[in-house]
C-alpha cells in the first residue's frame, strides 16, 4: 500500500461530502450581450470598459470625476429561495486613492434599503459576510482600493492592464439564505474630496451569484497517526485515521 493510495482514500471521503450539494448560478453577468443585468446610477455613472476585460472583450468601468462623487452599479433582484449556501464573485481593478472606497452593498427588501458587506478579517460577530479572496479587504474598512493588492501600485497614477485583474470571492449566506429578493450594489466614493486625484477608477467583469442548498465547501482531511509514507511491505490489515473539520 502507497501513501497516494491513502490519501486517495481520503479524498474520496471527502468528497462525498458534496455529492448532494447542487451549485446552481442564480445571477451572472459578464458585459458582452445588452441588455446587461445590472443597472448605473450616480456620477458619472458605469461604461463598458474595451480595453481592460477578464472573460471576452468587456467589463464595466466607473471612476471618481469630481469632489465627493458617488456611483452605483446595482444588480437586478436575484432568487435565493431554498438556497442556504450563497457565494458573491467578481473580477475587479480597483485603481482608486486610498481614501477612496469600493465597496459593496446589498439589499433584500427590494432595494429599499442597503447596508454595506462587512468582513473584518478576524471573523467577529458583528460581520454579514465572510471575504474569501486574497486581497487586503477587512483589515481597510471591508472596501477596495489600490493598495488592496501590490501590483495596482498604490501611490502612483499609473494606467491599469489586463495584468492587473483578481478575482473576489465572498460568502453572503448569512444575509442571501433563503430570500427570494437579493441585490448587490458595487458603490465607488470620493473618500477625500480629492476628486479622485486622476486615478483610472474601478473596473469590473464576470459577476456571478450562485447558490446551493447543502454546503459546497467539504471538510479539510489531517491524516492521523499511524502514518504510512512511501511504500509499505505488508499486506495489513492497516488503521487508518483522519480528522475532519469543517
Amino acid at each position: 500500500m502507497t501513501m497516494r493510495k491513502l490519501i486517495f482514500t481520503l479524498l474520496l471521503l471527502s468528497s462525498s461530502f458534496l455529492l448532494k450539494a447542487q451549485i446552481t448560478t442564480v445571477f451572472e453577468e459578464d458585459f458582452e450581450t445588452p441588455p446587461y443585468n445590472v443597472t448605473s446610477s450616480g456620477a458619472p455613472g458605469w461604461f463598458t470598459n474595451t480595453r481592460l476585460f477578464t472573460s471576452i472583450t468587456t467589463s464595466d468601468t466607473s471612476f471618481i470625476d469630481a469632489p465627493g462623487a458617488v456611483t452605483y452599479l446595482e444588480t437586478g433582484p436575484i432568487d435565493c429561495s431554498f438556497n442556504f449556501f450563497i457565494k458573491l464573485s467578481f473580477n475587479q481593478i480597483a485603481k482608486i486613492e486610498f481614501f477612496d472606497a469600493a465597496t459593496i452593498e446589498y439589499s433584500t427588501d427590494g432595494g429599499f434599503s442597503w447596508a454595506q458587506l462587512i468582513d473584518d478579517g478576524v471573523g467577529m460577530p458583528n460581520t454579514n459576510c465572510t471575504y474569501l479572496g486574497t486581497g487586503l479587504f477587512g483589515t481597510q474598512g471591508s472596501k477596495f482600493q489600490e493598495a488592496s493588492y501590490a501590483n495596482w501600485q498604490p501611490g502612483q497614477n499609473t494606467i491599469p492592464d489586463n495584468s492587473w485583474w483578481h478575482s473576489e470571492l465572498f460568502d453572503v449566506s448569512l444575509i442571501a439564505a433563503n430570500n427570494p429578493d437579493v441585490r448587490f450594489r458595487f458603490k465607488l466614493a470620493d473618500g477625500n474630496n480629492s476628486g479622485g486625484a486622476g486615478r483610472n477608477g474601478w473596473a469590473i467583469d464576470d459577476i456571478i451569484v450562485t447558490a446551493a442548498l447543502c454546503e459546497t465547501d467539504p471538510p479539510i482531511v489531517y491524516p492521523l497517526p499511524p502514518l504510512y509514507s512511501g511504500t509499505v511491505y505488508n499486506t495489513g490489515p492497516f488503521n487508518i485515521n483522519a480528522a475532519f473539520v469543517d
